[in-house]
């Protein structure tokens, strides 16, 4: 980088000084010495003198015996060639890497030994020593061996290769290689251990992961109250095979229950509101504690004492200690069992008051701004909860900041004697406007460009605005996005946001216009070619390529109206409140070449206006997987005509989930969901201008009707295949874009409806640890119309009308039997459901004729994680 005559920096300087140490380390002389470069400076001629001096370090040759390592997996495991250092403790590290490296392989309990030798040789080793090869390895000094030859040999004892079959835990039934399965080191052999990140192929243990197994093993008893519970490490092999079984063999001792707990020094709070916050009376998963006759673990009495700190710190009570102490009673004298007594010494102190809110660091953001985004105030009580809170909401709601750190300082006290201080808030700002540039290209859509630009802290009042654009030959996407994290404060410090979008964009990608259902056609044709390969209507004349152009405007706002937090901030209900408004205008162009054409013509030009409300309540133990607690949504939404709107119409969507575990039946969790879905049209207008108000016209849009059917609702149909399908009747001859003759029969797609009702009952039987047999009843299906839920009336339908024969649904029963695997990226799901009463459909022939078909009986979903 510095050349002569050229600019002097100390960047490029650094940057020649690693080259030229590379270079040396490439020569195998390995250790080199590089002193402190000498800068001399001119003034008469504003040049620099750069003198580097140092020593080349000794010649070192690394080898490694007994075993076939590459020379690029060598550069890799070991750092006296990555990183060109002699040490002792690198050369110790290359053994270790080594060792992994074999017992990943299955050679579990394989030995490398590095022996190290020089040219000429050192002096004897000192006494005390264990060998002379060994204290080579450990006297090696490069700064004296600059001109020595060093040999630097890794002797390999692979030993016997095993696959580790099998982990077992005897001696105790309190505890199963499931239950400490992901804290032990030692892993049994997968079958998809070949594939990486996923496991072992062989297995994997080693003498340090065994001691280290054993040790956490001991440390789980004595959690469940076995103080003094001892483990041992076996291994068994067998004489002939490669199969190795580890063993844990547990000797459990006396069991310690708790006799009492006393809390001792509280003055503010009772012991029984104490005990409320230790133990919760509605715990979560995992959340446990102490309790008289149970069995004691010193780690669950500090966890406990911690919940008792933190809740002082919550109420204010800043710098409150708990002090714990265990005291050893006599045994049971019936049970032999021994005994404590847990004893919680309280050290309260008076609280704490917000004197000055001090903002530091800010340029770009009004100070007012930070201080209203913050639950803290100047007077207010000191509460550690809003002093975390305060940081987690300027750092991870505002997207404004790098760094925000939050302090306190004395500030003295108040007139009536109760401590005061001063919260620092220092902060470093982000560049607050973001520019993306977007390039690429497809096989499909040819060139792809696009621009963002976003203000994560618009009128430095930490409001967000962005502009995003999508251009190709296919689709153009123009989106303008505001949100304002605190539109309107409610209660004491929450605030409702507002998000306000308008968004442009026009398609001509078919494959998205509507659902796939509703695109899929006979053998991938759903538009019309000629034999030039050039979109026609059904009545053979060209037209252009069909498009849908959408515009839409959307403002949004939300309040928590129930809000339950755990003692250490885990949220055990919520009930949350939305409004909204949506405008969408919508439509159609050149749909001539569409073979579903017929069913979206009435859709070719909508508007909608409309006023929406939603509830969500949620008291599940954890969102993905949970296996207790409750959640409801509701979902209403009201179009008017007088607003803008094309269609007045209320539409109503309900769910209700619930989940209950048994932990006796092999930690079964029966989960039941319930979805109901209801929406009336008012004076509808008529959308086909056949002259009359007929059935079509008295349906939602299709965009907006209810669909189901896949393998998170109705598993004994495909993706959205349930409720009333439409007949399409292919005619004239078809060509695909090559101009290749193609035979497309008539064919059925679904339409959705107006109504729809849903029950999914499943049991989660667990096998083992990661599998999982859920047996499962899905019921409902989609509805033409509301009342078709309780009286569909399909049997007085006269067979002359095929329309109405295939848009009147019933209701259909789906069992089935499913399986869930966890895995290290997530749960993966695999269901066969049966479709006990499939629905018969009328499919339009030539001639104005009919056939009829059965919809298929079975159907094999795959999904990733559970069903809901």
């Amino acid at each position: 980088k510095l050349r002569r005559g050229e600019v002097f920096t100390q960047s490029a300087l650094g940057e020649d000084i690693a080259l030229i140490r590379r270079s040396i380390i490439e020569m195998n002389r390995l250790a080199p010495r590089l002193d402190e470069p000498q800068i001399l400076y001119d003034s008469a001629t504003n040049r620099m003198t750069v003198n580097l001096a140092g020593a080349l370090g000794p010649q070192v040759v690394v080898r490694v015996e007994g075993s076939e390592v590459s020379e690029k997996t060598q550069r890799e495991l070991l750092p006296v060639l990555r990183e060109g250092t002699i040490d002792f403790s690198a050369i110790v590290e290359g053994e270790r890497r080594l060792r992994n490296r074999l017992q990943e392989q299955g050679y579990f309990f394989a030995e490398v030994n590095a022996v190290c030798s020089a040219q000429p040789p050192l002096a004897p080793p000192a006494a005390g020593t264990e060998t002379e090869a060994g204290a080579t390895c450990l006297n090696i000094n490069p700064d004296e061996l600059s001109n020595s030859r060093i040999e630097i040999v890794y002797e390999v004892e692979a030993g016997r290769r095993f696959k580790l079959t099998d982990v077992r835990i005897e001696g105790t039934e309190k505890l199963t290689v499931d239950d400490v399965e992901g804290d032990l080191r030692t892993r049994r052999a997968t079958v998809l251990g070949i594939i990486p990140l996923l496991g072992y192929g062989r297995g994997y243990t080693s003498d340090e992961a065994l001691e280290q197994d054993r040790r956490t093993i001991e440390a789980r008893m004595r959690e469940l109250g076995y103080r003094r519970a001892n483990v041992v490490a076996r291994r068994g092999v067998s004489l002939e095979g490669e199969n190795l079984i580890i063993t844990f063999a547990v000797e459990e001792g006396a069991l310690t229950r708790v006799a009492g707990v006393e809390v001792r020094g509280n003055q503010l709070y009772t012991a029984e509101r104490l005990r409320d916050e230790r133990c919760p009376r509605d715990p979560l998963p995992g959340e446990t504690c102490l309790i008289i006759g149970g069995a004691f673990s010193r780690q669950q009495a500090r966890t406990d004492a911690d919940r008792i700190r933190t809740f002082y710190g919550r109420s204010g009570y800043l710098g409150s200690d708990i002090q714990l102490d265990v005291v050893e009673l006599p045994r049971d004298p019936a049970t032999g069992d021994e005994q404590v007594r847990v004893i919680y010494t309280i050290n309260e102190t008076n609280k704490v008051f917000i004197n000055n809110i001090f903002v530091n660091g800010n340029v770009q953001t009004k100070k007012e701004a930070i201080l209203n985004a913050i639950p803290l105030r100047p007077g207010e009580v000191l509460r550690a909860g809003d002093l975390a809170e305060a940081e987690r909401i300027l750092l991870n709601t505002t997207d404004a900041f790098r760094q925000v750190i939050i302090r306190t300082e004395p500030a003295g006290q108040n007139a009536s004697g109760y401590r005061r201080r001063d919260v620092i808030i220092d902060i470093e700002e982000r560049k607050h406007i973001v520019t993306d540039y977007i390039a690429g290209f497809s096989t499909d859509n040819g060139p792809l460009g696009g621009f963002e630009l976003r203000n994560t802290n618009l009128f430095g009042e930490l409001k967000q605005g962005n502009f995003r654009s999508r251009f190709s030959r296919r689709q153009q996407l123009v989106r303008f996005e505001y949100f304002d994290p605190r539109f309107r404060r409610y209660g004491a410090k929450e605030f409702a946001p507002l998000t306000i979008s308008l968004q442009y964009q026009r398609d001509t990608s078919v494959t998205r216009f509507f659902r796939s259902t509703i695109d899929r056609g006979e053998n991938g044709i759903v538009q019309r070619f000629n034999a030039e390969g050039n979109l026609i209507d059904e009545f053979g004349q060209s037209v252009k390529e069909p498009s849908i152009n959408r515009f839409t405007i959307n403002a949004e706002t939300q309040r928590d109206i129930e809000l339950e937090l755990g003692p250490q901030g885990q949220i055990r209900k919520r009930s949350t409140l939305f409004l909204r408004y949506n405008y969408e205008d919508v439509r159609l162009f050149n749909i001539g070449s569409l073979l579903v054409a017929p069913l979206l013509r009435p859709d070719q030009s909508v508007r909608l206006s409309r006023f929406g409300a939603s509830f969500a309540r949620d008291t599940r133990d954890r969102q993905f997987d949970p296996s207790r607690g409750e959640f409801l949504s509701v979902d209403y939404a009201l179009a008017l005509k007088p607003l803008g709107g094309s269609l007045s119409f209320s539409k109503l969507l309900t769910n209700y989930r619930r989940y209950y575990r048994l932990n006796r039946v092999r930690e079964t969790v029966l989960a039941a969901s319930i979805q109901l879905g209801l929406a009336t049209l008012y004076n509808p207008p008529d959308r086909d201008d056949n002259g009359t108000i007929d059935e079509s016209d008295r349906r939602l849009p299709i965009s907006e009707r209810f669909f189901s059917g896949g393998s998170t609702t109705l598993r004994g149909f495909g993706f959205e295949e349930a409720g009333p399908r439409f007949g399409v009747l292919p005619q004239n001859a078809f060509f695909n874009s090559n101009g290749e003759p193609v035979e497309v029969k008539p064919f059925l797609v679904p339409t959705g409806g107006n109504a729809l009702a849903i029950v999914n009952l499943e049991a989660r039987v667990g096998l083992t640890k990661n599998v999982q047999a859920v047996p499962f009843y899905d019921g409902g299906n989609v509805f033409r119309r509301v009342k078709d839920i309780f009286k569909p009336g399909c049997e007085d339908l006269p067979a002359s009308d095929p329309f109405r024969q295939n848009a009147c649904a019933k209701w259909t029963h789906t069992v089935g039997l499913g399986f869930r695997l966890k895995t290290p990226v997530g749960s993966l799901g695999v269901d066969y459901g049966l479709l006990l009463n499939p629905p018969v459909f009328v499919v339009p022939q030539a001639n104005n004729l009919t056939s009829t078909v059965t919809a298929r009986r079975t159907q094999l979903h795959f999904r990733f994680g559970q069903t809901f």
